[in-house]
Parts: structure tokens; C-alpha cells; sequence
């Protein structure tokens, strides 16, 4: 639980970092944004939608990357990994 926990402070932090990069990179067109009308509520949406970007690109690669790992490395050793009839359970006896 506290490994669980650690990475996903980290992996906020690393959220945060970059839309606190991107929002100072973008402070002018925000301020002008706002000086020509916009409502700070649309302002924030626009940074919303931009971080749930983000993160959803980031799942998206995360799982197609962790998902390219599994497959190799059950392709290095076919013996080690589980047959379909053994129920999933790797330390299960074959006769």
C-alpha cells in the first residue's frame, strides 16, 4: 500500500510539474483570454482538459508499453510462463 501510494504522489508531482510548465509557458494568452472576456471557469477548463490530456496519452502508452513487456518477456521463456489448463496458477503441478 505505501509503494501504491508513493508512486502516485510521484506521478502527480510529475503531472503537476508539467501543466505548472505549460500554464506559465501560456500566461499571456490566459491573461489575454481573460482581458477579452472569457470567465476564469473557462480558463480553468481549458487547463483541465490539457492535464486530462495528458494523462490519458500517458495511460494509454503506460498500458500498450507494460502490456509489449509482458509478451516479450513470456516469449524469452514459454516453460515459465501459464498454460491455459493449469488454472493461471504458475506453481500448479503439470502430470
Amino acid at each position: 500500500m505505501k509503494r501504491t501510494a508513493a508512486r502516485d504522489s510521484s506521478t502527480g508531482l510529475g503531472v503537476f510539474g508539467v501543466m505548472s510548465s505549460a500554464v506559465t509557458a501560456r500566461q499571456r494568452e490566459l491573461g489575454i483570454r481573460l482581458a477579452l472576456g472569457a470567465r476564469a471557469g473557462q480558463v480553468l477548463r481549458l487547463v483541465l482538459a490539457r492535464a486530462s490530456t495528458l494523462v490519458a496519452i500517458g495511460g494509454i502508452a503506460g498500458l500498450m508499453l507494460s502490456w509489449w513487456a509482458t509478451t516479450l518477456v513470456a516469449s524469452l521463456d514459454p516453460a515459465q510462463s501459464c498454460a491455459p489448463n493449469d488454472g493461471g496458477r504458475p506453481w500448479a503441478t503439470r502430470l
